[in-house]
């Protein structure tokens, strides 16, 4: 989610989001079972991960809830929901860019959990270098990727905290928090 547009910049509404992610579907369908839900940035059976950490569950209800709770509603029954931002009526839609073909069959199972609550995803594949430039830009609604581990150490750094939020760097989401930021500082140096 680009946390510099105004759809994401509540903490409410991408919780919902994440429960409209049915993950065990997901995994049943494409993995064969064989995957095991993110918790986290860290690999669930990491050292690094928190055991007690659970997944979000997939749950339409819950999502609907946070979303009324947001203000998100469906008053002119168009079928999307909408809200005032900025004097403004805005509707809740997105578009979804990703690199990878083989990752769609994802994304249109999620795009149809969305559409069922009022929410409009549009897809778009994109080649490479282009879709950098989109996300060095932060020209983009929300970003399908992951990273890979290149390191013995995890170190967050790159990827969140604050000092790489700006153009050309990892966290192109545009996550703050200066709580994580003070977090990460103090695990930087600690070699234990």
């Amino acid at each position: 989610w680009n946390l510099r547009r105004d759809l994401f910049k509540d903490k409410t509404v991408r919780l919902a989001l994440a429960h409209l992610l049915n993950r065990d579907l997901l995994n049943e369908k494409f993995r064969f079972g064989m995957s095991l839900p993110a918790t986290g940035p860290w690999y669930q059976q990491s050292d690094y991960a928190d055991p007690n950490v659970k997944a979000i569950p997939f749950d339409a209800d819950k999502a609907n809830q946070l979303l009324k709770k947001a203000g998100w509603v469906d008053a002119d029954k168009n079928g999307i929901l909408e809200k005032t931002i900025n004097g403004k009526k805005t509707e809740f839609v997105f578009t979804l860019l990703y690199g990878n073909k083989e990752t769609e069959k994802y994304w249109s199972l999620y795009q149809d959990d969305l559409k069922k609550v009022g929410i409009k995803m549009d897809m778009q594949i994109m080649e490479w270098n282009t879709f950098i430039t989109k996300l060095d830009e932060a020209d983009f609604d929300a970003v399908a990727m992951a990273w890979t581990g290149g390191d013995v150490d995890i170190d967050p750094k790159q990827i969140w905290h604050s000092s790489s939020a700006v153009k050309g760097g990892s966290n192109f989401v545009g996550y703050k928090n200066p709580e994580v930021d003070a977090l990460i500082e103090k695990a930087r140096g600690e070699l234990d």
